[in-house]
C-alpha cells in the first residue's frame, strides 16, 4: 500500500475495509472462474451440435451470470485499488466510475481521487510527489479497464438488469473447411435506446462502410470504432466486424456481440487483475492461490472467429 501508515487515524477501519477488499476480490476472481468454465463447457457442447439455435437454457443462465459477474468483479477491482493498493484515510462506499482513456483522462482520475480522498497527506510539503505517485499507480492497475473491452460487458450488464436480451442464436461457419459454432448475443432498435454509452450502443447509428455516424457527433466511442474496426466476414445478411479487439454480429437493425468475445473479456480482465494483484507487496501470501486461476482460466482459448481466421 502507497498511504505511509503513520497517516491512518482509524485503524481499526482500515485494517477492516482492506481485509474486506482482499477477501471479496479473491472470491469474486474464483466466482468468475467458475462461472467462465461453466459457459465454456455449454458452447463446446453447442459446438458439436448441427442446431444454429441454443437450445439448453443453462448456457444462458450462465451466460447471464457471467456478465454480471464481472461487472461486479470491476467494481470490487475499484475499491481494492482504493483500499488496498493505493490507500485513503476516508473509508466509505465505493462508487466505480468509468474512466475513458481520451483527452480527459486526468480529470477523471482527478474525481475519483477528489471522491476517496487520495493522494493527500498531512504533510503538504510531500502531497505533490505522493499524489503523482498515486496516480501512476492507479493508471498502472487501470491498464486493462483503459482498453474499453470490459465496458462493453459492463453496459450489457446495465441493460440485463432491466431487459431481457436475446442469447439464442448461434449460427455456423465453415473456417478452413472447419464448421465452426458462431453464438451471440444481441440487441434489436429501438432497445439500443435504453444503452449506456458505448461501442455496442454506438453501432447502431454507425455505417462501418463509410467509418460514419448518422448521428454527426464524434465521440470517444466512434472514434474507436473508426480506429479499430476490421470486417472479418458475413454469415447470410449479418456482418462481423472485429471493433477494439472483439468481434461484433451487425445486421439492418440488430447489433450482437460474440459470446466467445465476452469469454475473451473474462480471460482478460481475470488475468490483468490476478498478475497485477499477484505482484502487490501485500498480497503475496496468496501469490499461490491466486496465479493458479491463470493456468485454470487459460486452459480453453477463446474461440473467437477473428482468432481462428
Amino acid at each position: 500500500m502507497l498511504l505511509p501508515i503513520k497517516e491512518i487515524s482509524n485503524c481499526e477501519a482500515h485494517h477492516q475495509f482492506v481485509a474486506s477488499y482482499n477477501s471479496s476480490l479473491m472470491y469474486q476472481l474464483q466466482k468468475v472462474l467458475y462461472l467462465t468454465k461453466e459457459v465454456e463447457t455449454y458452447l463446446d457442447i453447442q459446438s458439436n451440435s448441427s442446431r444454429w439455435y441454443i437450445d439448453d437454457p443453462r448456457l444462458s443462465y450462465s451466460l447471464d451470470n457471467l456478465i454480471n459477474n464481472l461487472s461486479v468483479l470491476t467494481e470490487y477491482y475499484h475499491g481494492w485499488i482504493i483500499f488496498c493498493h493505493i490507500g485513503t484515510t476516508v473509508h466509505k462506499k465505493v462508487k466505480y466510475t468509468l474512466v475513458k482513456n481520451d483527452s480527459e483522462l486526468d480529470t477523471y482520475i482527478e474525481e475519483i481521487f477528489k471522491r476517496h480522498s487520495i493522494g493527500i497527506l498531512q504533510n503538504k510539503e510531500n502531497t505533490g510527489a505522493y499524489y503523482k505517485k498515486c496516480k501512476a499507480e492507479f493508471m498502472r492497475a487501470y491498464e486493462y479497464l483503459l482498453t474499453g473491452k470490459a465496458h462493453e460487458v459492463y453496459v450489457i450488464n446495465n441493460f440485463l438488469k432491466h431487459n431481457a436480451i436475446t442469447m439464442k442464436y448461434a449460427p455456423k461457419i465453415f473456417i478452413d473447411d472447419n464448421l465452426i459454432s458462431a453464438p451471440y448475443i444481441h440487441i434489436n432498435k429501438p432497445e439500443d435506446l435504453l444503452l449506456n454509452n458505448s461501442i455496442f450502443k454506438s453501432l447502431f447509428d454507425h455505417d462501418l462502410e463509410n467509418n460514419d455516424t448518422s448521428s454527426n457527433t464524434k465521440n470517444y466511442y466512434t472514434e474507436l470504432i473508426n480506429s479499430s474496426v476490421k470486417h472479418i466476414c458475413n454469415i447470410g445478411g449479418i456482418k462481423i466486424y472485429n471493433i477494439n479487439g472483439l468481434d461484433y454480429f451487425i445486421s439492418d437493425s440488430t447489433v450482437g456481440l460474440s459470446i466467445e468475445s465476452i469469454l475473451q473479456v473474462s480471460h482478460e480482465l481475470t488475468c490483468s487483475i490476478v498478475k497485477f494483484v499477484s505482484n502487490s507487496l501485500d498480497y503475496t501470501s496468496k501469490n499461490n492461490q491466486i496465479t493458479n486461476i491463470i493456468e485454470s482460466i487459460t486452459a480453453r482459448k477463446p474461440k473467437t472467429i477473428n482468432s481462428l481466421l
